[in-house]
């Protein structure tokens, strides 16, 4: 029988973690049938051995797609998106796991039921336990501060996300979400921009392009914010740098230039943290400062166009 749905599970050196990863999706109590796609991204550690265990236990249900070298997110989910299978896709990081059994069956019977949604995501768990104190990443950083122990305490989600919040960075949490599958993720993976850093913004703004996404308020997931973690391991400047180009590229999409007033916002918003970031060069920072300046009088203009141009609309209706 042929799945619905297919669980994208990314795994980079994730030894202590992704058999807890892989537990949490087969203790799903489900009506339909689904496959685990498991994509290494040259693991160096135990954890193609430890899926591999799995996969011999659980052939039918467990396949793993292992790359040679490190390629990085986007060529690891390129590489999984050409082996799916069904409608649906979830998404579940080799270091996070679920803690809801009925997970999987909740959101694929919203889906089923509400066409005009493309996903769904709920609120999740953060296991900060084996975090250092002192660390340089800047979410984590925010999380030990606050005794942050969710994402909802972290950002206020409405019960349903629109493509301005996304914009606007409201973070999904990444291994929480459901969505159809289809055209636009097609596009996703063939595009010539690639970004390794923050795909997983770019993944969403792609699936709620056109649409909308249903939050749930409900714990069903772990997120596990470790000093390994993919976003743990990349510089402060080369993250803010990849958004920057997000944005940009956002500007040129015939959907989301509609979005000006949020894509300005979020680009001043990028160029300073960039201009006030200490460990970035002199140079980039003051580059960075004039841009800052620049996108800010942007939003502030594209806000002004858009409040007139509702007062009109009002004016012409009433």
């Amino acid at each position: 029988m042929s799945s619905l749905l297919s669980v994208f599970m990314l795994t980079r050196n994730h030894e202590k973690f992704v058999a807890d990863a892989i537990m949490s999706v087969l203790e799903q109590k489900v009506n339909f049938e689904y496959t685990i796609l498991v994509g290494d991204d040259g693991s160096t550690d135990g954890t193609v051995d430890i899926i591999k265990s799995y996969c011999k236990k659980y052939p039918q249900r467990i396949k793993l797609f292992a790359l040679s070298e490190n390629r990085g997110i986007f060529e690891n989910v390129k590489n999984l998106y050409l082996h799916y299978e069904g409608i649906y896709l979830a998404n579940l990081d080799g270091d996070d796991y679920w803690i809801d059994e009925n997970k999987l069956q909740m959101q694929v019977d919203f889906l089923e039921a509400h066409p005009e949604y493309n996903g769904c995501f709920h609120d999740m768990k953060i296991d900060s336990s084996s975090m250092p104190v002192a660390t340089n990443d800047e979410s984590s950083r925010i999380n030990a501060k606050h005794g942050y122990m969710s994402y909802s305490q972290l950002h206020t989600y409405t019960s349903d996300v629109f493509p301005y919040q996304v914009v606007d960075r409201l973070i999904i949490p990444t291994s929480s979400i459901v969505y159809r599958n289809g055209a636009h993720l097609m596009d996703l993976v063939q595009s010539d921009f690639r970004p390794n850093y923050s795909f997983d913004w770019w993944l969403n703004l792609a699936i709620v392009k056109n649409s909308k996404l249903k939050y749930f308020p409900r714990q069903m997931g772990v997120y596990r914010d470790h000093i390994h973690g993919t976003t743990k391991t990349v510089g402060f400047t080369l993250k803010k740098q990849t958004n920057i180009l997000i944005l940009k590229s956002l500007l040129q999409d015939n959907y989301y230039r509609h979005f000006k007033k949020w894509i300005f916002k979020g680009l001043s918003r990028e160029y300073n943290s960039l201009a006030n970031d200490s460990t970035t060069d002199q140079g980039t920072r003051l580059s960075a400062n004039f841009s800052y300046g620049w996108y800010a009088l942007k939003m502030a203009i594209s806000t002004f166009l858009e409040n007139h141009r509702n007062m009109n609309t009002k004016n012409s209706t009433g």
